[in-house]
């Protein structure tokens, strides 16, 4: 017999070492995997075959473990490797993705002749004769007897497709869930002053949860991102059925934290194996910061000139609009490019001031030169409440940037320079900096990648933002189409999704958007469908990631055509 684990993470590792051990050969890919997979695939013994389709014509069983991530590319790409192969291995998907979306793909594998199983992990990874259960559900459960009492204890959980993924569901929430939501309480805890006594009162009357605020919070940190992506999936399932996800969002909130402290780069090799419950809570409590309340929804900032534009805007709902002033040395960046320079009027600001919406006076000021000082004198006098500083290098540049406001406005940095993402980290311990956009254009052209949609699914640009979230400052990037443009090269929702992975809770307005608005029903209509969008986006998933894939597949697709891609 032989069992495919086309994810080869830390439980597919013990499931592979307990199985090879009763005589099953095993067999994994690391394409395009990280080097400590690799070195993981390679120390465990197991054969390593070329990609996921090698994995799943060899096997007689193909077990799916992973990340979410990891987990939907295998099922994708076992559906479509499913259409074209007269092999019929047995798939089992143990991973925690939505009940419905398990249903549908395995009624269809099942009428293409497969053997399917939806299944659930409980437990730790089997080791030294213990062993996590393994739910499974489907009309053949029988499939994995081969399995119980080896790698995993075996419990039925029914015959239809999603009562495993219900109930895994169900325990992610009440066992990450909860460890999340103890680490959330121990947060407010720690920022009210009263941890000490919260913990003697635990002590008296429920030992039990203390005990478990001291062994579960220490971990936490080491398993965050993948916690967090399984909430995220629970707190969907709950909104689609019409139930409160609040547990899950708070315990996301929190999960969320740890990503933007010191300990976002522990892992379960690294962790520190001493550091109290107390002492975690303290690390991650320097990483929450007073939320901003301009900034908790999804903000959209226009930049314009034109006093009708400005008023039709603000009616419309768009949360910051002003001019961009930014001319200093900009034809020698850009000119014959083909890319747009403007040229407004700073005395744009005073219609946004006097624009009856609740829009922010906003405006993009020039790079730090001689004339800065004036300029930003200017634009406060004007009614500036947010401006923006562009091409950057040095923290020595936002560092005057922020003396000139001196607390006058809110101070905006847009990283759009390969040196100043090379000293980010130096740049974003800038006292006073309020907030980080990523210029997409001129980082592209700094950094000389062929287009921006490159930039924007590039690994060096989901590093860039991760660097920047755990500051706690709010990140925007780039900018965002009509939702309803049919003629664009790349659609918007899918750049909306890319945004939204990347932790993006704002984006400018771009003029292809504007143009598209000629009153102020037409502006209400954009801006209404495009919150909409975004908010859906923001709580499916599934949605997300099938709209990044076309992202991906759209931008192959031109490739293969020899066509440009923007």
């Amino acid at each position: 017999m032989t069992v495919g684990l086309p994810i080869f993470g830390s439980m597919s590792y013990a499931v592979a070492r307990t199985l090879m051990e009763d005589g099953v050969r095993v067999v994994t890919t690391v394409k395009g995997r990280s080097p400590a997979t690799r070195s993981r695939a390679e120390e465990s013994g197991v054969e390593i075959l070329e990609d996921f389709e090698a994995v799943f014509e060899q096997s007689n069983m193909v077990m799916s473990i992973g990340t979410i991530q990891a987990a939907y590319e295998v099922l994708d790409s076992f559906g479509t490797w499913s259409e074209k192969t007269t092999k019929r291995p047995a798939y089992i998907d143990a991973n925690p993705l939505p009940p419905r979306l398990i249903a549908t793909r395995g009624e269809l594998l099942i009428k293409n002749g497969f053997q399917v199983l939806d299944a659930g992990i409980c437990g730790l990874p089997p080791e030294d004769g213990r062993r996590p259960i393994l739910l499974a559900s489907g009309p053949d459960t029988s499939i994995v007897d081969r399995l119980d009492g080896i790698a995993f204890d075996v419990m039925p959980a029914g015959d239809q497709f999603g009562q495993a993924s219900i109930i895994r569901m169900l325990h992610i929430l009440l066992s990450k869930g909860i460890n999340a939501i103890l680490l959330h309480l121990m947060l407010v805890a720690n920022k009210e002053g009263v941890t000490d006594e919260l913990m003697t009162l635990l002590d008296a009357i429920r030992p039990d949860l203390s005990d478990r605020i001291g062994r579960a919070i220490p971990w936490l940190p080491a398993d965050h991102d993948r916690f967090r992506l399984e909430l995220e999936e629970a707190e969907a399932w709950l909104v689609a059925g019409g139930w409160s996800p609040g547990l899950a969002v708070s315990g996301i909130e929190a999960l969320t934290a740890i990503g933007r402290s010191d300990l976002a780069e522990e892992t379960r090799d690294n962790r520190d194996a001493h550091r109290s419950a107390d002492a975690t809570v303290r690390a991650i409590a320097k990483s929450v910061l007073p939320s901003d309340g301009e900034d908790a929804p999804f903000i959209l900032t226009h930049m314009t000139d034109d006093p009708e534009e400005i008023r039709l805007a603000s009616a419309a709902g768009v949360d910051r609009i002003g001019p961009d002033l930014e001319t200093w040395k900009k034809d020698e960046r850009q000119g014959g490019m083909g890319t747009r320079i403007s040229s407004h009027d700073p005395e744009a600001i005073a219609a946004a001031v006097r624009s009856q919406g609740e829009s922010t006076p906003f405006c993009r000021v020039d790079p730090i030169h001689e004339g800065s000082a004036a300029q930003i004198e200017q634009v406060i006098a004007l009614g500036v409440r947010r401006i923006m500083l562009p091409m950057f290098r040095t923290p020595e540049e936002v560092r005057t940037f922020v003396q000139l406001i001196a607390g006058r406005a809110r101070p905006v940095i847009l990283v759009e320079t390969v040196a100043a993402t090379i000293r980010l980290p130096e740049i974003l311990e800038v006292d006073g900096v309020s907030g980080v956009h990523i210029g997409l254009n001129d980082l592209r052209l700094d950094s000389r990648l062929g287009s921006r949609v490159e930039l924007l699914l590039s690994p060096w640009l989901e590093e860039i933002c991760k660097t920047i979230r755990r500051t706690g400052l709010p990140l925007h990037i780039g900018g965002i189409a009509s939702i309803r443009d049919e003629d664009l090269p790349i659609p918007a929702e899918p750049v909306i999704a890319r945004l939204l992975e990347l932790g993006a809770s704002g984006s400018l307005v771009t003029r292809v958007f504007a143009n598209r608005c000629r009153n102020l029903e037409d502006w209400k209509r954009e801006i209404a469908l495009l919150r909409t969008t975004v908010d859906e986006l923001r709580h499916d998933p599934e949605r997300r990631r099938c709209q990044t894939k076309r992202l991906k597949d759209l931008v192959r697709e031109a490739r293969r055509a020899g066509q440009a891609i923007p």
